[in-house]
């Protein structure tokens, strides 16, 4: 499904490609019993993975997930797309 989506985006079948919604579904760490898991622990505690808890840690793979199927490379979770002008980005 991801080469599928990846494959259309590059064929132009889509279009230009403007907006991303990438969701990591996790029952992993859901429920009190992954607590005592080292694992867990430190991406539990803001002392040890910041603010951020575990987005900083699995949300990078959405990032890169996103990057593959739209062929774009942004530089980072923080660097945002040129504006296209009409008051919405353009991913590309």
């Amino acid at each position: 499904m991801v080469r599928e989506a990846r494959a259309l985006i590059e064929a132009g079948t889509l279009g230009a490609v403007r907006v991303v919604q990438v969701e990591f579904a996790l029952g992993w760490l859901s429920g009190p019993s992954e607590g005592d898991s080292k694992q867990a622990a430190w991406r539990t505690d803001p002392a040890q993975a910041g603010a951020s808890f575990i987005v900083g840690d699995l949300g990078r793979h959405c990032f890169h997930l996103s990057e593959f199927v739209t062929g774009s490379t942004h530089g980072g979770t923080g660097s945002r797309p040129a504006d296209n002008g009409a008051g919405s980005a353009a991913r590309g």
